[in-house]
């Protein structure tokens, strides 16, 4: 299917498996240059070799821990080895956080933080050049859990 997306800078956040994963090699096809990024080295790598065989866009990996590093520091590096980014798909986070909707604020931060708060930190870097340019799309994948209690309430909270 042709989105008229060639040539389009895509990163994706959490590429390594499932939905991520699929978003990538969905944007390689479309003829974009995709950055993958995720924590696995191998699975990115297995990635990078799968969307070589599709043979439409490009993709460059970066192994990082998002919950690990400095987020602004990371999207500052990611903007100037790469440039600015068309669309931006933060598919982070995860419900292993703490499940004890009583906890304290060290776990509801940690939950927060996995999975929105980095990524929103990311936007604030990214986000300028998209108004400047009046050009951009920045997507975050949710859940379920956001609209009714699914199991886990810290993360039903901060998805």
């Amino acid at each position: 299917m042709d989105l008229g997306l060639t040539n389009k800078l895509v990163l994706v956040v959490g590429s390594s498996k499932g939905i991520g994963r699929a978003i990538a090699k969905s944007f390689v096809e479309e003829g974009c240059h995709v950055i993958a990024i995720a924590r696995s080295a191998q699975l990115l790598s297995t990635l990078q070799d799968e969307c070589k065989e599709l043979g439409n866009g490009t993709i460059d990996i970066e192994v990082a821990d998002i919950m690990s590093l400095d987020t602004k520091k990371f999207a500052r590096m990611l903007q100037d080895k790469y440039g600015n980014f068309d669309i931006i798909i933060h598919n982070v986070g995860g419900s292993l956080v703490s499940r004890n909707h009583l906890a304290g604020q060290e776990d509801w931060i940690y939950a927060l933080r996995f999975n929105a708060l980095a990524a929103i930190d990311m936007n604030s870097v990214f986000l300028p050049a998209m108004i400047e340019r009046k050009s951009g799309h920045i997507v975050h994948i949710s859940s379920i859990s956001a609209k009714m209690l699914r199991g886990n309430p810290l993360y039903a909270s901060a998805k």
